[in-house]
């Protein structure tokens, strides 16, 4: 997409009474003033996008890494073009918020995580909530995964140390019980394929380990293929009560969303498609009945005014759909960053 220079006007009617006195105590009748407010576009967009639903407002409020034309947005910028990226850089994850209450507009807010890296990348947040007032952020590191906490969306987020330790990175937590946290992370350590997913647990949401020891361990997708690679998960609770579509009630408590590739070069996001699947122990992963898989990556989902909503990449953008309780889309467009 060519993130060129554009606006965005949005043009708001506001009615005001402007009352006049005079010797008749007459009054004017009401006037309708226009207000304008301005967005602009931001150059470079963004990616790896994270939503999680402000409990205040009840709009989405977006955790993403800013895009940068022509470099890797998870390194340092190639300012030479050169190759190589200028090491060492600031890198920050930020946050936005819809505005007007389009899905496909986002608003800058403010900076939540910076931190200077001088080799390596910095990317992919995850944020979550324990439900208790504290707000979780993940962030990958190549293999590894350094964790955040704030106690609000709109304060700036406190280092608290590593996640995963080489064990991992496109983090995605959730707080999956009392005490109890799951982190599911990307990995080349595998047992049948070159990329999958691996999950650890931690009862503070900060250190994670595997079931029996420090290594984190592989989930099972249980889709019938035995060499597909499988990345960047988003697992968020059921959304749907039982009983609201036939087609696809199963009773599982988590929904999880996923890219995999089984043929072509799958380092290329041409070659990734978007799945969907439900399980309840956090090990066992079944595909969606009726869900219709589509090419895409890095998916995240979220259960957001009575819809699963998920953003992911595609042909060099940011898209969205929606789905109902059947997994049918049911609205879709592109995402955008204003400021």
């Amino acid at each position: 997409m060519n993130w060129s220079y554009c606006r965005c006007v949005v043009l708001l009617l506001v009615s005001s009474a402007l009352i006049l006195t005079s010797c008749e105590d007459e009054a004017t009748e009401p006037e309708e003033t226009e207000e304008e407010y301005e967005f602009t576009i931001v150059e470079g967009n963004f990616v790896d996008p994270s939503l999680i639903n402000d409990p205040i407002t009840g709009e989405l409020i977006l955790f993403y890494l800013p895009g940068i034309i022509g470099s890797n947005p998870a390194g340092c910028p190639d300012s030479n073009d050169d190759g190589d990226d200028d090491y060492p850089c600031t890198k920050y994850i930020r946050s936005a918020v819809t505005a007007l209450s389009n899905d496909s507009m986002y608003v800058i807010d403010e900076n939540r995580v910076e931190k200077e890296i001088s080799s390596g990348t910095f990317s992919d947040p995850d944020i979550i909530t324990d439900g208790m007032g504290t707000y979780f952020l993940y962030v990958s590191e190549g293999q590894s995964v350094r964790v955040y906490t704030s106690g609000g969306l709109d304060d700036t987020f406190e280092e608290q140390g590593l996640a995963s330790n080489g064990q991992g990175g496109v983090p995605s937590g959730i707080h999956f019980g009392e005490n109890e946290f799951r982190l599911f992370v990307t990995t080349r350590n595998c047992d049948n394929s070159e990329s999958c997913i691996k999950r650890g647990t931690s009862s503070d949401g900060i250190s994670f380990v595997g079931p029996t020891d420090s290594t984190f361990s592989e989930i099972d997708i249980h889709d019938g293929t035995e060499e597909r690679e499988y990345a960047d998960p988003s697992i968020i609770p059921w959304p749907w009560i039982e009983g609201e579509c036939s087609a696809a009630d199963t009773g599982y408590q988590y929904l999880f969303a996923y890219h995999y590739c089984d043929s072509g070069d799958c380092s290329q996001p041409t070659n990734h498609m978007v799945g969907l699947a439900g399980t309840d122990n956090g090990t066992d992963f079944y595909p969606i009945t009726g869900f219709e898989t589509f090419a895409g990556s890095v998916p995240d989902i979220i259960y957001h005014d009575g819809a699963v909503f998920m953003m992911f990449t595609a042909n060099q953008s940011v898209n969205w759909k929606k789905f109902n309780a059947c997994f049918e889309v049911v609205d879709e467009g592109y995402a955008y960053l204003y400021e």
